[in-house]
């Protein structure tokens, strides 16, 4: 059996290298110094406060009108809510919040802000409670040139993430990218920015900028990162950069859902990622492993070598168990559930090839055909089952499995093609066609096949000793995948008792919103009262803590911040990160870990620390307003398309609606590297 530990080489550079810059939009998107210099003056909490932007490169940001949103923007980040007028009372209210902290940086930072655009408010209507900052995509008259491809096919545009040194295809018929025009303030960003981006490059991933005749092209080194579908390319006639946009996009359900002064804290945290401009900053300043102390000190955390083995294997074993998570378990199942599926059409195929069947092949085929069935199993393994699911479940399971030990296992298939290889098999578990729902919704089929690919990833080359037909070989790779996810579940436990933290540029927008709610009056305590309040509000719309990330309820974080993180018998509690795959920490760890730097650093604000918020009567006159702008509609009534034709209208539907539609789009594999504050 492979350890798991080993599955952390199969990781794509869009879960992990490239998550280190995503804030959970979609996930989002992604994450131990200042950009090369040091602070002119000492921070409260050498989060390089005193260094707000890293730096100034013009790259970095993008003045978007609010048309080119539309047109760039919009599509980038799937939006096709409508968005309030800058008239409207709640632009109004969150642009004031973002005009005051802009304010008090640049008061204090105005040549590193100089070049920096002054961030607009945007009120989207829609339910959900998030707020994010999104990246714009522009496009560069750059050439793009790769060694020794000069005879190969040149495509229109490719992707450059400047932040992790990685070149993607850019999706052009999905999104749009904003012209970055012709002039010499062009040319001189991108000489820039290549300039910046080679100070730290991987190694072996330097790129040059040069010139044939007036025509500019870049050739990577040979050690950056391609994804698979460029091989067959020598370059693009455009270079694609994300800029941080000038836009702090803001949900109506946040501001039905917190109180004012807990918006206000999602609006600093948002700030953070602005003013760092996350999106596009180097990968070098983040994504560190490090021991999580009970107290916390006064520097930014710094890299732990003895850490990165722990590390590894954390990254390695959340990201097996979010795929396996994808797919619910059933009380004394003998099968997989991610092996459902295959098991099932390959049991029904048994019949449709030999009209010979076995009694078992011919029993399945009718119960499967059956409505009871359909209905019972709509989406499983995607969804969990009922009661009368599981007694169905366990009847098919049955059935399957004395079906399929009549079925040989073959080293390759005779001229018939009836019988079964490894390689069917592995076709069948990351493309299965049965049962009807899966072919029958596009979203819903494209999110399956690349949730199923992370299965595949994950089997031997070969077929398992031992199983001698297709029966037998559903349950040994079964174990086999169960093994490989008890072995995570240890590696998860460790990093929980060697307290291994990872530092990402969520926790530094979380660190950094924290200390500049002190500096405008307001109590910094609103970072911790925000991410309590997420917690509790993504629970109650069906996103459950998970157990095997060892993740902490919010009802118990909330005692547990009650309590300065004692448990009941006044033990000091430490808080699990959750997936350390995703830069947004668990929200229970963001509140525990902004607390402790509270406490630490003694931030207190001016006051009573309310300075400025408004009387509880009128926020709740803003509330309103904010629930008629969004008519309080059902998130899976918004979410139109064929997906919600398989999903009935309930709480635990609706996370799954949103993990499938963001699964299924291109776009969002690029989408996630906007800053999202919420943690889905």
């Amino acid at each position: 059996m492979k350890a798991a530990a080993g599955a952390y080489s199969k990781l794509s550079k869009f879960s992990f290298a490239r998550n280190r810059a995503s804030i959970a939009l979609i996930a989002v998107l992604a994450l131990l110094g200042a950009c090369g210099k040091e602070s002119a003056n000492d921070s409260k909490l050498q989060h390089d406060a005193n260094d707000p932007t890293h730096s100034t490169l013009g790259h970095q940001w993008g003045n978007v009108s609010g048309e080119d949103y539309l047109k760039f923007v919009a599509p980038l980040i799937q939006i096709s809510d409508s968005f309030l007028p800058a008239k409207s009372p709640l632009t109004v209210r969150v642009q004031t919040w973002i005009d005051r902290f802009d304010a008090n940086l640049r008061s204090k930072h105005a040549d590193q802000l100089a070049g920096v655009p002054k961030p607009k408010a945007r009120i989207i209507s829609n339910p959900s409670v998030n707020a994010f900052i999104a990246p714009v995509p522009v496009c560069h008259d750059v050439e793009i040139r790769f060694k020794g491809r000069s005879g190969d096919p040149v495509a229109d545009q490719i992707f450059f993430d400047i932040g992790g040194g990685s070149f993607e295809m850019w999706p052009g018929d999905e999104i749009a990218c904003m012209p970055a025009g012709h002039d010499q303030v062009a040319q001189d960003e991108i000489s820039a920015a290549i300039e910046e981006f080679n100070e730290r490059a991987p190694k072996g991933c330097k790129v040059t900028l040069e010139k044939d005749g007036k025509q500019q092209y870049i050739t990577p080194g040979k050690s950056c990162d391609t994804s698979e579908d460029m091989e067959k390319f020598g370059g693009s006639k455009q270079l694609v950069l994300l800029r941080t946009a000038d836009w702090v996009n803001v949900y109506a359900g946040l501001i039905t859902a917190m109180s004012e002064r807990e918006v206000v804290g999602v609006i600093a945290h948002e700030l953070g990622h602005y003013y760092r401009s996350h999106i596009n900053a180097s990968g070098s300043l983040y994504d560190l492993f490090y021991r999580a102390e009970k107290d916390v000190p006064a520097v930014r955390p710094k890299a732990v070598a003895s850490m990165e083995g722990t590390g590894k294997r954390a990254l390695a074993s959340s990201s097996l168990v979010a795929s396996m998570e994808h797919f619910k378990r059933v009380p004394r199942q003998k099968i997989h559930s991610a092996l459902f599926l295959a098991m099932g059409e390959m049991a029904r195929d048994v019949c449709r090839l030999d009209k010979d069947c076995s009694k078992a092949c011919s029993q399945l085929t009718k119960e499967t055909d059956s409505d009871e069935f359909k209905q019972a199993t709509l989406l499983f393994p995607l969804r969990e089952l009922n009661a009368d699911g599981l007694k169905v479940y366990a009847k098919i399971e049955d059935l399957a499995t004395q079906c399929l030990s009549d079925v040989p296992l073959k080293s390759r298939s005779d001229a018939h093609g009836e019988d079964i290889t490894w390689s069917d098999f592995i076709y069948k578990v990351g493309e299965p066609s049965w049962p009807g729902w899966v072919e029958d919704d596009f979203d819903v089929r494209r999110a399956l096949s690349r949730w199923l690919r992370e299965i595949v990833k994950r089997l031997p080359d070969k077929a398992p000793k031992g199983a001698k037909d297709v029966g037998s070989l559903f349950k040994t790779v079964s174990t086999y995948l169960w093994e490989e996810e008890t072995d995570a579940l240890k590696a998860i436990q460790q990093a929980y008792d060697d307290r291994l933290g990872f530092y990402t540029n969520e926790q530094e927008a979380d660190e950094l919103g924290a200390e500049w709610l002190a500096d405008i009056g307001l109590s910094p305590k609103a970072a911790v009262e925000t991410y309590l309040r997420i917690g509790k509000w993504s629970e109650g719309e069906g996103s459950k803590p998970s157990a095997s990330l060892l993740e902490t309820p919010a009802d118990e974080c909330q005692k547990l911040y009650e309590n300065g993180w004692m448990d009941s018998a006044g033990k000091f509690k430490f808080v699990a990160i959750g997936n350390y795959i995703d830069p947004h920490h668990h929200t229970c760890y963001r509140a525990f870990n902004v607390d402790r730097e509270i406490r630490a650093h003694k931030f207190k604000a001016a006051g009573d620390g309310n300075r400025g918020l408004l009387a509880a009567a009128d926020w709740r006159d803003l509330q309103k307003v904010a629930e008629e702008a969004t008519g309080e509609e059902a998130l899976g009534t918004k979410l139109k398309g064929g997906t919600n034709d398989l999903l009935e209208s309930n709480l635990l539907d609706r996370n799954l609606v949103r993990e499938i539609k963001r699964a299924a789009s291109h776009a969002s594999h690029f989408a996630h590297t906007g800053c999202a504050f919420s943690p889905f």
